[in-house]
């Protein structure tokens, strides 16, 4: 069983080869890569390779109506969510962000496209598949009583070689909401809060199951845990106080 976990995580492993994006043969703009050529890129090549990367979960949500956003939603913003090395994945060493890259990433030498373009309207703060997966394995290692939504997932406790690392084969973004939205100040969870702050129309991401109106804001955050620690405190004098006069 432990070599098929580490096999699994292996294959979660991202793909791209630092440095070495894949480039078209002829060189092309941002603006002539069509909402079809972009679609075909991302669902019959990047997100079959690599199905669990959470750009391929913005996809699917944005396709299915789990995410509305007339910003966000765009092919070409999509793509980019998932080969950029702006944000999110990175993966510009698959085939798949070949002509993406043609267009935006100076070492094809053919970039007529500017950065501002190639970057408009990704999504940002988006959790790339490993910080998603190394997110879950924390919150699945380090409660008593195991979430539920951690049996969507392999747990990974790695040698010294490799890092520690949940793979989630299906969607590491989906499995982290399902453990974050109940408890969105839990220290695994910071990422994935950020992502929601920065974008509040992702409430199928950060609001499951109507358990929160929205993500608190980070001030929010720093409110509540000083009310928290303040109650801790009292807490504790009032528990010694008592004891002092017993």
């Amino acid at each position: 069983s432990e070599l098929l976990a580490l096999s699994l995580l292996v294959l979660a492993l991202p793909l791209n080869v630092e440095g070495a994006p894949k480039c078209n043969d002829a060189c092309v703009t941002i603006g002539s890569i069509t909402d079809q050529q972009a679609s075909d890129f991302i669902n019959k090549s990047l997100c079959v390779a690599m199905p669990y990367m959470p750009g391929c979960s913005i996809y699917k949500n944005c396709k299915n109506g789990n995410i509305k956003s007339d910003q966000y939603c765009k092919m070409i913003p999509m793509l980019a969510n998932i080969c950029s090395p702006k944000y999110g994945e990175t993966m510009s060493g698959m085939s798949g962000c070949a002509a993406y890259n043609s267009a935006c990433e100076p070492t094809c030498n053919c970039t007529t496209t500017t950065q501002d373009t190639c970057t408009k309207d990704m999504l940002p703060a988006l959790l790339p598949t490993m910080k998603a997966q190394h997110s879950v394995f924390k919150i699945c290692k380090s409660d008593r009583a195991v979430p539920a939504p951690c049996s969507k997932c392999v747990m990974y406790d790695s040698a010294a070689t490799m890092p520690s690392m949940s793979y989630c084969p299906q969607d590491p973004l989906d499995v982290l909401s399902d453990l974050c939205s109940p408890m969105p100040f839990n220290a695994n969870c910071t990422l994935w809060r950020t992502m929601c702050e920065t974008n509040p129309f992702l409430a199928f991401y950060c609001n499951r199951n109507g358990t929160l109106s929205s993500v608190p804001s980070t001030a929010s955050s720093k409110i509540a845990d000083s009310l928290h620690s303040t109650v801790l405190v009292l807490g504790l004098a009032f528990l010694y106080a008592w004891r002092g006069s017993t």
